[in-house]
């Protein structure tokens, strides 16, 4: 199937964030074990793993568009396909910053993103439903196009 639109963003700031966050708890849980005669205990690993885990699964978001669907990708591999039968309409729209980052449930539907306040909800009909969404993106105006040549 032809992509008619592809755009990576990578969570840098948040990276940074969760790389210091992964370091000091990895330091403050692990130097007590080794500085001492301590077992090293599952519990010890988990937070860390846990940090590690969340770092790999939201570091960038892939919006890729197609004739009959929008793939968004996270991280490694959380895959949310929105299927639609066509596209109603777009509209840019700023998020309130209460709306925070990633999978998120909002008044005005769900809400996919990864970094900044910029989003394009898309209006769009799957089995004769309207059905709205909201997708975080850097470039909203570069989607919208792509979108908008889906409405014709």
């Amino acid at each position: 199937m032809k992509v008619l639109y592809e755009s990576t963003q990578k969570a840098r700031t948040w990276m940074l964030i969760f790389m210091v966050a992964f370091v000091f708890f990895s330091v403050a849980i692990f130097y007590p074990v080794f500085a001492s005669d301590l077992l090293l205990q599952p519990q010890h690993i988990l937070a860390p793993l846990v940090m590690l885990l969340v770092m790999l699964m939201f570091y960038q978001l892939r919006i890729r568009v197609f004739a009959d669907h929008i793939k968004l990708t996270y991280g490694i591999g959380l895959n949310i396909n929105l299927k639609f039968d066509r596209i109603l309409k777009a509209d840019p729209i700023k998020t309130p910053w209460y709306y925070g980052f990633g999978i998120r449930i909002t008044p005005q539907g769900m809400l996919y993103n990864i970094q900044g306040r910029t989003a394009l909800v898309v209006y769009y009909e799957r089995n004769g439903k309207p059905k709205k969404v909201m997708i975080g993106t850097d470039k909203p105006d570069e989607l919208f196009k792509a979108l908008q040549k889906l409405m014709k």
